[in-house]
C-alpha cells in the first residue's frame, strides 16, 4: 500500500480506520486485541470437537422433549446449552478476516449441527408416545419480521461476548442464547418431519433460517466495525493445516477462497452474501407480520361488536377464530329462530364492515320457555289429566318429547329413554345428532315436559358430533380414543349408524394394522345393518340418523 495516497478511494479507507479504532476504544479494545480474538478461535476449534457435539446433541434432546411436553423452562435449558451460535458467529469472522480455513470449518460445523438436530429431533420424536401440537411448538412455525428484529439485537449481543470477555458479557451470553433460540426452531423442524407435518416443519424452517441469516449479517458488520478485516491470519491458517494433516481437496479449496477473497471488491461479496440471504426471507416475514397484525386488529373488532350487542353478550355459547384471513363465529343464543337469524345477519354485516373480510357465522337458537309452550300449544289443547300408568306415561312422554324437540335450532333427535325412579320423579336422557345445546336447553325442557305431563321431569340431553371425525394415515393411535367413543354412543342410541372408514395402508403397517384390528373388533358389536366399514384415505367415522351409503 506505498502507493495507496495516490488511490481515488484512499480519503474513505482513512475513514473507514478512524472509525474501527473509536469503535475499539469506546469498547475499551486495543488493535491487538483483535489478533487475540482471531487467534483464540483458531486454537479452541483444535480442542473443543467432543466437548462441542456433546453440547449440541444434549440441547437438541432437552429441547425436543420440552416442546413436546410444553415447558418453557425445560426449553430455555435448551437454549443455555446450545453452541451453535459459535459457529455462525465464527462464520461472520472468517468472512471479514478474509480466512478461508476458519471459513470453510466454521460453514461445515454449522450446517452439520443443523443436520444432526434436526435428524435427532426427527427420530426422537418417533419414539414418543403422543404429538400433540401445543403452544410451544406451534409459537415457532409463524414467524415474523419482528423475530428478524429481535435476531438483530441478539447478535449484537453475540458479537460484544465474542470480543470481550469479563463479567458483564458472561451475562449478555447468557441472554443471547435465551433470546435467538436456534435450537428450538431446529426441534420444531425435526417434529414436524418426524409427525409428517410438512406445514410445521417450513413454517420452523422459516424461522431459524430468519435468526442464523440476522446473526450471520450483524456479526459480519460489527466486526468489520471494529476493524477484523485488517487482522492477518495466515500465519495461523499455516499452523491449522499442518496440524490437521489436510488432504489435497481441503487444501486446494483454501486456496481457491483465498484466491477469491484477495478480489478487489471481495469484501462488499462477503457482506452481500448473508445480506442476500437475510433480504430472502425477509419479505415472507413481513407478509407474516401484516396477517398477525390483522388477526389482532380483526379479533379486538369482533369481540368490541360481542360486547356492544345485547343478545350477543347472553350467549350460552360463543367461539370466535380468526386466522388466516378468515373469520368464523358459532355461538348459541337463547331466542326464537327469527331472532338468531336477525342476530346471525346483523353481525355478518357489522364484522365485514369493520375487518374488510365477510365472515362465517352460525347463530344456533335454544328455544326459551315461551317458544316450547307455543311448539306445544296443539298438543297441551288436548292434554289429559295426570297419569297413573309407567306405560300411559311413557306413550304420552314420547308424543311430547317429538313434538317438542326443537330439531332445526339443535339437530335430529335419535332416541330417548325414560327412568322412572319413584312415583313422583321422572328422569328422561335424550339423544341427538349436533353441536351440545348446554343446560339451558335442559331445564326448558324440563319444565315444559313437566307441565305436559302433570309431574315433575328432568331431562340430560346427549349429543353427538355430527361432523365427521377424520385422522391422516399415521395418526391412527391418537385417532382411536374418539372413535371408541363414538361407537360407545352408536351402541346407546336407538336408529344411530355408524359409516366407517379405515385407510388402504392399515394392511401395510404392523402398528396401523392393531389400529384397523380394534376397529373391527368395535364395528362387530354393533348390528350389521346399522354399520359400513370401507377402505379409504384416512380414518375416519361419521355418526348418522340414516342409513351410510356404500360407494358405488
Amino acid at each position: 500500500m506505498s502507493q495507496g495516497s495516490q488511490h481515488p478511494l484512499h480519503p474513505l479507507r482513512e475513514l473507514e480506520r478512524r472509525v474501527q479504532m473509536h469503535a475499539l476504544h469506546a469498547l475499551g479494545l486495543q488493535a491487538t486485541d483483535r489478533d487475540a480474538v482471531v487467534a483464540q478461535i483458531f486454537k479452541r476449534r483444535r480442542r473443543d470437537a467432543v466437548e462441542y457435539w456433546l453440547q449440541m446433541m444434549l440441547s437438541v434432546g432437552i429441547a425436543t422433549l420440552g416442546l413436546v411436553l410444553g415447558s418453557t423452562a425445560v426449553v430455555i435449558g435448551a437454549m443455555l446449552i446450545s453452541p451453535l451460535m459459535g459457529p455462525i458467529v465464527e462464520l461472520g469472522i472468517g468472512l471479514v478476516v478474509g480466512s478461508p480455513l476458519l471459513t470453510i470449518r466454521s460453514f461445515i460445523r454449522m450446517m452439520g449441527s443443523i443436520a444432526a438436530a434436526v435428524a435427532g429431533a426427527a427420530v426422537l420424536t418417533l419414539f414418543l408416545p403422543f404429538h400433540e401440537i401445543n403452544n410451544e411448538i406451534s409459537s415457532r412455525t409463524f414467524p415474523t419480521v419482528l423475530d428478524l428484529l429481535i435476531a438483530t439485537f441478539v447478535a449484537l449481543a453475540a458479537a460484544l461476548t465474542t470480543v470481550k470477555s469479563t463479567s458483564e458479557t458472561a451475562s449478555a451470553a447468557a441472554g443471547a442464547a435465551i433470546g435467538i433460540a436456534l435450537v428450538p426452531p431446529l426441534g420444531v423442524i425435526g417434529f414436524g418431519l418426524g409427525t409428517r407435518d410438512l406445514g410445521i416443519a417450513r413454517g420452523a424452517s422459516l424461522l431459524f433460517t430468519a435468526n442464523m441469516s440476522a446473526i450471520l449479517l450483524v456479526a459480519v458488520l460489527s466486526f468489520l466495525v471494529l476493524g477484523f478485516d485488517a487482522v492477518d491470519s495466515d500465519d495461523w491458517e499455516r499452523e491449522a493445516l499442518a496440524e490437521s494433516r489436510a488432504n489435497q481437496t481441503t487444501i486446494r479449496v483454501v486456496e481457491l477462497l483465498r484466491r477469491m477473497f484477495g478480489y478487489r471488491y471481495s469484501r462488499i461479496l462477503r457482506v452481500l452474501i448473508p445480506g442476500m440471504l437475510l433480504a430472502a426471507v425477509f419479505f415472507p416475514l413481513s407478509r407474516a407480520l401484516d396477517e398477525v397484525a390483522w388477526e389482532v386488529r380483526a379479533r379486538t373488532a369482533v369481540t368490541r361488536l360481542l360486547a356492544e350487542t345485547p343478545m350477543a353478550r347472553s350467549a350460552v355459547q360463543s367461539v370466535t377464530n380468526v386466522q388466516g384471513g378468515t373469520i368464523n363465529l358459532r355461538m348459541h343464543v337463547v331466542a326464537s329462530p327469527e331472532g338468531a337469524a336477525e342476530l346471525e345477519n346483523r353481525l355478518r354485516t357489522q364484522i365485514a364492515a369493520a375487518t374488510g373480510t365477510v365472515p362465517t357465522i352460525r347463530v344456533n337458537a335454544v328455544p326459551d320457555l315461551d317458544a316450547l309452550r307455543q311448539a306445544t300449544a296443539t298438543s297441551q289443547r288436548d292434554a289429559v289429566p295426570p297419569l297413573a300408568s309407567a306405560a300411559e306415561i311413557s306413550q304420552s312422554l314420547e308424543g311430547a318429547v317429538r313434538a317438542v324437540w326443537p330439531a332445526e335450532q339443535i339437530g335430529p333427535l335419535l332416541s330417548w329413554r325414560l327412568q322412572m325412579q319413584d312415583t313422583t320423579a321422572l328422569g328422561l336422557e335424550v339423544s341427538y345428532l349436533g353441536e351440545a345445546a348446554g343446560p339451558a336447553a335442559e331445564a326448558l325442557l324440563s319444565r315444559t315436559l313437566s307441565e305436559r305431563v302433570g309431574m315433575p321431569v328432568r331431562v340430560a340431553v346427549r349429543a353427538y358430533p355430527a361432523q365427521p371425525i377424520v385422522a391422516a394415515p399415521s395418526r391412527g393411535a391418537e385417532w382411536l380414543p374418539n372413535y371408541i367413543r363414538a361407537m360407545d354412543a352408536a351402541r346407546e342410541a336407538r336408529g344411530m349408524y355408524a359409516c366407517i372408514e379405515v385407510p388402504a395402508s392399515a394392511r401395510a403397517s404392523g402398528a396401523l394394522t392393531s389400529v384397523a384390528t380394534v376397529v373391527q373388533n368395535e364395528a362387530s358389536r354393533l348390528p350389521p345393518e346399522r354399520v359400513l366399514l370401507q377402505q379409504g384415505d384416512l380414518w375416519s367415522i361419521r355418526l348418522s340418523p340414516t342409513p351410510c351409503i356404500a360407494p358405488a
